[in-house]
């Protein structure tokens, strides 16, 4: 729901009992379930060969009013970069880029 619907923890839990009739979870285990998740996709992203990666599709969003940066493989829709940051500017750009080459 987090990703999908881009919900809040907050909305997950108010959620969830509308969607799973008597099925609550509090804030806190929802939370300890994404992180447990960020976790596993940081070691899966860690195996995934970019090296043919040869051009990329570049966009922002916001988050909590803050930036993510991220990047797009163009020949397989892969997400190659993503990177909650606290500027969008040029240096913060770059800094995102170069970290990626």
């Amino acid at each position: 729901m987090s990703i999908a619907g881009v919900n809040s923890i907050r909305s997950i839990e108010n959620c969830l009992p509308l969607i799973y009739p008597n099925v609550t979870r509090s804030f806190g285990y929802i939370q300890a379930l994404q992180i447990k998740a960020q976790g596993k996709a940081k070691k899966c992203n860690a195996q995934v060969e970019l090296s043919s990666v040869n051009s990329i599709a570049i966009d922002e969003v916001f988050c909590q009013n803050e930036p993510v940066l991220g990047g797009i493989d163009l020949d397989s829709g892969f997400l190659v970069s993503l990177s909650h940051e606290k500027h969008r500017d040029g240096v913060t750009w770059q800094k995102v880029l170069e970290a990626g080459q």
